[in-house]
């Protein structure tokens, strides 16, 4: 390693967190709310607005698949050897 390169390494901070506290921080810069205390509750909030994130993103290819099976029926419906609600 060459001097340059050692001077970068020594002007970093050292970084240990435990996983709660990074957790804490991904759901503070997503706009988290302080979760109550006992168990879960960032990573869950995480889980939750990644997941309405994504849905979200997904809405027109949602709509989309929606109104493909409105006009033509589910794919394959032929085939199927179980009947569900929507059969009747």
């Amino acid at each position: 390693m060459n001097q340059s390169n050692q001077r970068d390494i020594n002007l970093m901070p050292a970084a240990s967190i435990s996983p709660d506290e990074a957790a804490g921080i991904k759901a503070c810069e997503g706009g988290a709310g302080i979760p109550s205390p006992g168990g879960g509750g960032i990573e869950s909030e995480i889980r939750h607005r990644k997941a309405k994130r994504w849905q979200d993103d997904n809405a027109a290819g949602f709509a989309a698949w929606n109104a493909y099976v409105e006009r033509n029926g589910v794919p394959l419906a032929k085939y199927r050897k179980f009947a569900t609600a929507a059969d009747g």
